[in-house]
């Protein structure tokens, strides 16, 4: 309820990583099957995406109108679904490499110790529109490449996933805009008549 998120090591009591990135109370989090990744839903209405091992924010996702209520990963971790007040579900894929992630469990790094605020961080910020359904890409570090041409594809495959993220993104921005200055424009034209009426 105090908008944090502490990540703990239950063997020796310690506090491992405190992060203060939500605006209001933190309502549910999913751990990625891998263990580095951690996704945490808010009053706030936002998701977000946390990577364990640097110790920092990822990604912030907006897609609900109200508080999200619950987010959990799959079982493979290759998608994670959100529920919110605004009576929506809404599934998104990860895109996280797919791993063997016993493998990768067995070669893991400790944590990185505790964790500033969000203020510090760098964070990418992601709109998803009222009611569609969303899904936003999620990259890790890319794996090597087994041939050029396949590296090649991927590479291109991963540059238009990218870029059509951010045309909805520039998209949504733009709704907004022309919604403020509507706004703008009939809180003006109020102004006007409210000074009309108070003039005699």
């Amino acid at each position: 309820m105090d908008n944090t998120v502490k990540l703990w090591d239950v063997r020796t009591h310690r506090l491992l990583q405190h992060y203060q990135l939500h605006s209001a109370a933190v309502n549910a989090l999913s751990f990625h099957p891998s263990g580095n990744y951690l996704i945490t839903a808010s009053s706030d209405s936002t998701l977000k995406i946390l990577d364990l091992m640097e110790g920092r924010l990822l990604y912030t996702l907006h897609g609900h109108q109200g508080p999200a209520t619950t987010v959990a990963f799959s079982r493979t971790g290759e998608y994670f679904a959100s529920g919110g007040s605004d009576e929506q579900v809404m599934v998104w894929k990860s895109n996280f490499d797919v791993v063997d992630y016993g493998d990768v469990t067995k070669g893991q790094r400790p944590p990185a110790a505790l964790a500033s605020s969000s203020r510090s961080l760098p964070e990418v910020d992601f709109h998803v529109p009222g009611r569609a359904r969303s899904q936003e890409s999620v990259q890790s570090a890319p794996r090597e490449p087994a041939s050029t041409p396949q590296a090649l594809t991927s590479t291109l495959e991963h540059i238009v996933g990218q870029l059509d993220v951010l045309t909805q993104t520039v998209c949504i921005l733009e709704q907004r805009l022309t919604l403020t200055e509507d706004k703008l424009k009939q809180c003006l034209e109020n102004q006007q008549l409210i000074m009309q009426r108070v003039t005699p």
